[in-house]
């Protein structure tokens, strides 16, 4: 029988401990489950007195070539122009001493350097995630899943999520079902082309999300999860789908009518009023600051 194995807390000082041994090229290191620290393989001896009752895992795989691509992935979302063409040029010479050249042109321009390193911290913490949820997920070692431990890592898995281009007679029904004011309803009937995402569990709705775009703006209008299934992250999965897919379409911003809490959006929401008194919490977001927030539930989607 295997032996049970309980995560310990992906931290913020354990984010950092990992990414800086995936990137350090001169020794290889580990990942301890037991204490949730990182080891140089070459020191495992001198740090443990009997090794093999611990349990290690290796790091996410991170090469230079990983580094250089996430390079050039800062220089696609730098908004200054100037900034841009240096960097590129510098990735582009051809020339030995890449990594070097780029952060010489990222010193040379004030504030440059501190956004590259912002950018380089988010993307590592969400590859890293990404990695610690496949391990949590992993049955072969025998991982214990507990809620304590991580608080937000539980795979969802039991849903089937779809995209209503045009809303079927199961949500239009939802929606009469739910929505009691009869203003309200007239508003959400003058809304002609709504979509919607929405969750089903052996066949039945099990929650959606509409909403409807109009040029390169959307607003969410009706969301709604049934009793069994709240409180296990199905509307954040919703809503994460939605924006995906608004920025593929080139939608640039959202009207958004729930309180920024539910999902920590406060940080994102630029605090412009939307309509009079009665529509007093719907603010506006950005979608990309979401998508770049937030990694991709097309991935794994979790809690």
């Amino acid at each position: 029988m295997k032996q049970r194995i309980k995560l310990p807390v992906l931290s913020e000082e354990t984010l950092s401990e990992i990414a800086y041994g995936m990137e350090n090229q001169e020794f290889e290191s580990v990942f301890c489950l037991d204490d949730g620290n990182v080891y140089p393989q070459e020191m495992l001896e001198e740090s443990f007195d009997d090794v093999d009752s611990h349990n290690f895992v290796s790091l996410p795989d991170w090469t230079s070539a990983d580094g250089y691509r996430l390079m050039c992935s800062f220089v696609q979302v730098c908004d200054d122009e100037k900034l841009r063409n240096e960097l590129s040029h510098a990735l582009n010479s051809g020339a030995r001493g890449v990594f070097r050249r780029f952060r010489a042109v990222l010193e040379s321009h004030e504030g440059a350097l501190s956004k590259w390193y912002d950018f380089k911290d988010r993307k590592m913490c969400a590859y890293i995630v990404s990695w610690y949820r496949r391990l949590f997920n992993n049955k072969d070692i025998g991982i214990e899943k507990d809620a304590d431990s991580l608080p937000a890592f539980e795979i969802m898995a039991n849903y089937d999520i779809v995209h209503q281009e045009s809303i079927e007679a199961d949500v239009s029904e939802t929606i009469k079902r739910e929505v009691s004011d009869p203003v309200v309803m007239k508003v959400l009937e003058a809304f002609s082309t709504k979509e919607a995402f929405c969750a089903y569990k052996d066949g039945s709705l099990c929650g959606t999300l509409a909403f409807e775009v109009v040029g390169d703006a959307a607003c969410v209008l009706f969301y709604y999860i049934e009793k069994g299934s709240r409180g296990a992250g199905l509307f954040e999965l919703l809503f994460d789908f939605m924006n995906r897919e608004l920025e593929r379409r080139g939608v640039e911003r959202v009207a958004f009518p729930i309180p920024s809490t539910i999902l920590g959006l406060g940080s994102m929401l630029d605090g412009r009023e939307v309509g009079s008194k009665v529509q007093a919490q719907i603010r506006e977001y950005r979608v990309a600051d979401w998508n770049e927030a937030v990694e991709s539930a097309e991935i794994a989607y979790i809690v």
